[in-house]
């Protein structure tokens, strides 16, 4: 019971500033010259205020224990809560047009706070107080609020269409990924998106393979009929003779074959040489030399194929050479070209950089394959992006990037979950969302997905304060304030005159409900009852207060209902208000 009491006048704080807030926003915004977010925040000072006040004179009248503080220590204690509600109101309210420059320059408010806001607004989600500060014991009290008929309808709407807003955004922008370069295009499925890329890799593959070719070509063209000097291939004819010469018998039982297999081959090239062998007739042997090294698993036979394709390299640069006419120049272009595209770590390396898409047994492995590891960098993503849009491959980029941010929100296909997303997009490396969004049409969406986690983190936070039905935290502020006499919803507290629950039984009484909900968000109303705190410690103040109400009710434009419902109001007040002082 101590730690609760300990937390109660915090409670009723909230609470008292919330419905001071609504009430004063109200009379703010009526007021000539007088903007909604000023009036606002005057309302929850003294909401707040008196919520504060009074739950600590309930505690101290639940314990017994006497307020030693002195008046004019009251009254400071009083003002601090006051400016702290009011700039409290003035934090979760996104501050526009001219009340936005009033309030910066009064410093109400916290950035973050502010942003917060800021975020949640501009999906479509009109935030509790709650929701932009993260404060805990706040998003408690909204959440008691809300479990009240009528009183909590606002805090409701902005907890269940939160949710509702922040799929629809992820929607919007998935969407907007999926149909970057053709508008058409709607998001596709892993199956569908995995043989896009699919196709994408081989057009990369067979890109490659034709430009070096085609580099090779034009060198064959330049190089025509000149031979091969034969210079560099003789060399390795001669070395490998003599390693045949001083071979031991371990070596040609272990060796031994290989070693005579490569004087072969490089025989028949020399051969090939010696009757006048050109550009094009060496690169096809390099060609072939090349393809078996790749194949062969014996690492004897590999390191003498890879003599042979060095040798035949020098071979086809020195007829380069021999030609002239800007041959080595086109040579030295064309083989630095495939050399790198062939080169281990590569960027242009296609097979390797495309190894996640070609390695893949079904379509559906590709996105999997391509995300793996980007909770650590974005290498893989950067090298596959390359090909595949060097190759004009953006709409199969486009539905990639949107289907890996759908499945950042829904990893098991059961429908998208923002908390989901939000572990999801927090564990996706800076990197690798540099890869997928950086220097395409769609950077603006990373952006896009920043704040939607930042609006995801704020409501799992907000999450918090209620389990799945709301009622374990909502009965906990519930017995709290009810154990020191504090309606939920209401400004008043203690053993005082607890008008609120008068208001509170209006609101469930069928015909009255609407009357009931009426008077709760009444300006003037929440402002006299909120002034209760004041008026029951000053001589008269009670009597002032029921007059005030009277007269109210009494004023042009306020109709039957309305004043038959303030007239029980006042009543209340006196008789609870006698009550007390009996």
């Amino acid at each position: 019971m101590s730690d609760l009491a300990g937390a109660a006048p915090l409670f009723a704080e909230m609470i008292g500033g919330g419905l001071g807030a609504a009430g004063g926003g109200i009379a703010g915004a009526a007021a000539a010259g007088v903007g909604a977010v000023p009036g606002a925040m005057a309302g929850a000072a003294a909401g707040g205020t008196a919520g504060r006040e009074l739950a600590q004179r309930g505690i101290n009248w639940w314990y017994g224990n006497n307020d030693t503080r002195t008046t004019g220590e009251q009254v400071t204690d009083a003002a601090i809560t006051a400016g702290a509600n009011a700039v409290g109101e003035g934090l979760g309210r996104a501050i526009i047009g001219g009340a936005k420059a009033a309030g910066r320059g009064l410093g109400f408010g916290t950035q973050a706070a502010t942003e917060a806001a800021t975020d949640m607004r501009a999906i479509g989600i009109e935030p509790t107080v709650g929701m932009v500060t993260g404060n805990a014991p706040t998003q408690y009290a909204e959440r008691a609020i809300g479990a009240m008929p009528f009183v909590g309808s606002s805090v409701n709407r902005a907890a269940e269409s939160s949710a509702t807003a922040i799929a629809a955004e992820n929607d919007r922008i998935v969407s907007g990924l999926a149909s970057s370069t053709n508008r058409n295009a709607t998001p596709g499925t892993a199956q569908e998106v995995g043989a896009a890329l699919k196709q994408e890799a081989a057009n990369a593959q067979t890109r490659f393979q034709q430009a070096a070719n085609q580099q090779y070509e034009n060198v064959g063209t330049l190089t025509g009929s000149t031979p091969v000097p034969g210079n560099s291939m003789a060399n390795l004819g001669f070395e490998l003779a003599n390693e045949s010469a001083n071979i031991t018998a371990f070596g040609r039982e272990t060796y031994g074959s290989e070693l005579k297999a490569a004087m072969r081959r490089v025989s028949a090239i020399n051969e090939d040489i010696g009757n006048g062998a050109t550009f094009e007739s060496i690169k096809r042997a390099r060609t072939e030399v090349g393809k078996m090294q790749r194949a062969s698993t014996n690492d004897a036979e590999s390191g003498y194929l890879g003599r042979m394709y060095d040798a035949l390299t020098a071979e086809m640069g020195a007829t380069a050479d021999a030609a002239g006419n800007g041959a080595r120049t086109a040579w030295n272009e064309a083989d630095a070209a495939y050399r790198a595209g062939m080169a281990k770590g590569s960027p242009t390396n296609v097979k390797e950089n495309l190894a996640p898409i070609l390695k893949a047994q079904v379509d559906e492995d590709v996105l999997t394959n391509m995300l793996k590891g980007s909770e650590k960098g974005g290498n893989r993503i950067a090298a596959a992006r390359r090909q595949i849009l060097q190759g004009q491959g953006n709409e199969a980029w486009d539905q990639f990037t949107a289907a890996t941010v759908e499945r950042l929100g829904n990893p098991k296909g059961e429908g998208f979950n923002s908390t989901q997303f939000l572990k999801g997009w927090n564990a996706m490396s800076p990197e690798a969302k540099g890869a997928l969004f950086d220097g395409t049409a769609n950077e603006a969406y990373r952006a896009d997905l920043d704040r939607l986690a930042r609006i995801a983190a704020n409501v799992k936070r907000y999450g918090k304060s209620a389990n799945g039905s709301n009622t374990s935290n909502v009965q906990t502020i519930v017995g709290a304030l009810g154990a020191i006499g504090v309606p939920v919803g209401g400004v008043l507290a203690g053993n005082t005159a607890l008008v609120m629950s008068s208001l509170g039984s209006m609101a469930t009484t069928g015909a009255t409900a609407k009357i009931g909900d009426r008077l709760l968000t009444n300006p003037t109303v929440v402002s006299l009852v909120a002034n209760l705190p004041r008026a029951q410690v000053q001589r008269g103040g009670i009597e002032r207060t029921i007059a005030a109400l009277h007269q109210y009710a009494g004023s042009p434009g306020v109709d039957d209902a309305t004043r038959a419902g303030i007239a029980a109001l006042a009543e209340a007040i006196s008789i609870r208000s006698d009550k007390k002082a009996k």
